[in-house]
């Protein structure tokens, strides 16, 4: 039989269930949720496949596998996987691309609604008892043509920008390669200044870490809104903090953050003009199923001798 290890820090029945009932023929399957080394290294190391969704693969994780053929993200994160340790030891590293744009895509727009109605504040408020619409009518907006800057237009980025241009918003966009596309390309700092909303939508990596800093949010209007559906690091939180309590920006909509799950003292949970959610953006029953059963279909392949497909591959 054929091994494949299921990682995941935060496994739930769901996605035990969802893998068990499309494993494909000749498979079986083994399941480690545990965050230590020690504990992944004696689960993986006869495997010859990995699903990952989250924790990390270290190098000595790698190197402890003898017949380790395919390391299969479910997500399109790749920042927690030591590639350069794949690489040397011939092991593909792929993704399922592409596979929760449109689910990133819905829940940038949702914090976007979110931030401009002052929904958490008002459902906490009316729960309490507390009739009041002050906050509302004073800093609440709407989306209605305002200006959207999209900073990465990747797959996601793409998707988002069809769900605004629905909302009669006027889309432009910032890449660190200009895309063939209709949607107008503005400078990075144009982008921060002119934008009422803006999205960050880029992979994290050496060049974007702390992308956002404390610069770059003091160009944003005071009325401007930050959304990170990306990845933590990426938008300097101690910088986002200072903005945000200093009402140098409206708002904030945040689902990723540099330390995961979020440290209890985490001064961004004492504000009241940022939402917060933890790392959901990308998650739901749809993208489950459909990112295990390409990925199972990816594994397929690499046992078969087929090539997969070249989105999905992660190269270095």
């Amino acid at each position: 039989m054929k091994k494949i290890v299921y990682l995941s820090t935060d496994m739930d029945e769901a996605q035990v269930k969802c893998i068990n009932d499309n494993l494909p023929s000749g498979f079986e399957t083994s399941f480690c949720k545990s965050a230590d080394e020690d504990e992944k290294i004696n689960t993986i190391h006869d495997a010859k496949y990995i699903l990952l969704s989250t924790g990390a693969i270290t190098a000595n994780m790698i190197n402890s596998c003898n017949n380790l053929k395919l390391i299969q993200r479910l997500g399109v994160g790749i920042d927690n996987i030591d590639l350069q340790a794949a690489k040397e030891k011939g092991i593909k590293v792929a993704i399922p691309y592409g596979i929760n744009a449109i689910s990133v895509a819905e829940h940038t727009i949702l914090l976007m609604l979110a931030v401009c109605k002052l929904l958490p504040s008002s459902d906490k408020y009316l729960r309490k008892g507390i009739w009041d619409k002050s906050d509302v009518r004073s800093k609440g907006r709407e989306l209605n043509e305002k200006r959207l800057g999209i900073v990465g237009l990747g797959e996601i980025g793409k998707e988002i920008a069809k769900r605004a241009l629905a909302f009669n918003m006027d889309v432009f966009y910032y890449d660190a390669m200009k895309k063939d596309t209709d949607i107008p390309y503005m400078s990075l700092v144009d982008l921060l200044s002119e934008c009422d909303v803006i999205s960050v939508n880029v992979p994290k990596n050496r060049k974007t870490i702390n992308l956002i800093n404390s610069k770059e949010i003091a160009l944003m209007k005071e009325d401007a809104i930050l959304i990170n559906t990306s990845r933590g690091g990426i938008v300097n939180e101690e910088a986002l903090y200072k903005a945000l309590e200093s009402n140098s920006i409206l708002g904030a909509g945040i689902d990723v953050f540099e330390q995961e799950p979020i440290c209890k003292n985490n001064p961004l949970l004492k504000l009241k003009n940022v939402v917060l959610t933890p790392h959901t953006a990308g998650i739901n029953y749809d993208v489950m199923v459909k990112g295990i059963k390409r990925s199972l279909t990816n594994v397929i392949k690499v046992e078969e001798g087929q090539e997969l497909s070249e989105s999905d591959i992660v190269s270095i």
